[in-house]
């Protein structure tokens, strides 16, 4: 390759300090890097803050600052020595990061410095997760089951979606610091504690406020990992709301006749969100236990199954009976920040954005649009009778005129209910009329 006539003065940026494991090679290739480029002939400046190495040797640069690895320091000595270009790569990962601050904040293009050997998209594209995964699929290149997460309960999700052992790793860190390798569930607890994400239940838990973590469990976030038969995730009710619920429902018989208890859950069974989460089954007969005669769960948005549990209906959800999800006056801020707006856009740019212009969301898809009106009779708080009518909202229909419920005894509503409510012991029987009756 011939050397660039534009080049005459390069600042090289060196790694900083050495840890056991890494960065011992950033030395080596900067040192090479400086003797090439003076063998060209050019002016060499280097940049690093530790003196322990081989590239800082007076020898290997015309000019050699052992200063802070800033970008404060690094605009300083610019300004001094006024190199033509810098080549950042070379300095692993310290090096890129301070290149791109230094592009961002547009002090290279005041300068008049050019980014030698990778320009800010190819590192973007080598440090972002996301842009490196859509590279290499772009190109067909192969690559292993990869996620990126913002959460650690979005990263335990994935975790048990793909099973271990699974390697977690940071955005924008080349070199390797923050990652983990978990071949188990119980490694998981290190990685958190190295992460600091048990910190502050950890000081919460020492000072007293909460109790102590019973044997052979682990918190990892705000999941907690306890050895069981099998693997997956275990739901259950919290003792102090139940508590108080059970309550509620004693004083309710007192005054009432029929007690009807609701709960709002958007939770499910793994990633099947047509199962009820664990916790909403046990609330649920509890709730029958303590007195009341029917549940009713509202919030997933699609029907769940029907389960009698001691001669109550459990309606683990019955689905929405209007919809108005994208047809309303106002949303929000929070809405237009989950997917990188301010709220000053207009709803409708906010929801074609959400659902990708209407290809996924709840709002395309047709089990949000189906729903069960129940009616029954009961004696002596015992069920005696439940009858079942199918309703279909409007799915594939204009915003205008979507939404709203009707009578629809042809798109195999009852059908789909009978078939999840069976595992819950429940029969439904389809009439003629296209109603549904469930044997007791």
């Amino acid at each position: 390759m011939p050397l660039r006539k534009d080049i005459h003065k390069v600042m090289v940026l060196g790694s900083g300090p050495i840890v056991i494991g890494q960065a011992a090679e950033f030395d080596y290739a900067g040192t090479q890097a400086c003797r090439a480029l003076r063998e060209e002939g050019l002016e060499v400046v280097l940049v690093n803050s530790n003196p322990a190495t081989i590239m800082t040797d007076k020898a290997m640069a015309d000019k050699v600052y052992i200063e802070p690895m800033t970008v404060e320091a690094v605009q300083e000595i610019i300004k001094k020595e006024h190199p033509d270009s810098l080549l950042p790569n070379l300095g692993g990962q310290t090096g890129l990061n301070l290149a791109m601050e230094l592009c961002e904040n547009g002090f290279l293009e005041k300068m008049g410095v050019k980014l030698l050997g990778a320009n800010p998209t190819t590192i973007a594209k080598a440090e972002d997760r996301q842009m490196f995964k859509d590279t290499m699929e772009k190109i067909g290149e192969p690559i292993i089951a990869s996620k990126v997460v913002h959460t650690v309960e979005d990263a335990v999700d994935f975790t048990r979606e793909i099973g271990l052992p699974v390697i977690i790793r940071p955005a924008y860190t080349l070199g390797g610091t923050g990652g983990g390798i978990a071949y188990t569930w119980e490694q998981l607890r290190e990685i958190a504690a190295a992460l600091d994400l048990n910190a502050d239940r950890e000081l919460e838990r020492s000072q007293g406020y909460l109790p102590e973590l019973p044997d052979g469990a682990a918190e990892f976030g705000a999941m907690r990992i306890a050895r069981a038969d099998k693997p997956g995730i275990r739901t259950r009710v919290n003792e102090t709301d139940m508590a108080r619920t059970e309550k509620m429902i004693r004083e309710a018989r007192f005054m009432a006749d029929y007690v009807i208890v609701s709960i709002h859950s958007h939770e499910c069974m793994g990633a099947v969100k047509s199962e009820p989460a664990e916790f909403c089954v046990e609330f649920a007969h509890r709730c029958i236990d303590a007195g009341a005669h029917a549940i009713v769960g509202t919030g997933p948005h699609m029907l769940r199954p029907i389960e009698i549990y001691k001669g109550c209906p459990i309606f683990y959800s019955l689905g929405d009976f209007i919809i108005q999800l994208e047809t309303v006056k106002k949303a929000p801020v929070g809405f237009f920040e989950k997917q990188g707006m301010t709220g000053s856009e207009g709803l409708d740019e906010m929801f074609e954005k959400r659902s990708d212009h209407g290809r996924k969301g709840l709002y395309y898809s047709r089990v949000m649009f189906e729903a069960i009106v129940p009616y029954w009779e009961a004696e002596d708080g015992k069920l005696r009778k439940l009858k079942l009518l199918p309703v279909e909202l409007g799915f594939g229909k204009k915003r205008s005129v979507g939404g709203w419920p009707a009578p629809d005894a042809h798109s195999g509503i009852l059908e789909r209910l009978a078939e999840m409510s069976l595992p819950y012991g429940t029969k439904i029987e389809i009439g003629s009329d296209g109603t549904g009756t469930v044997l007791l």
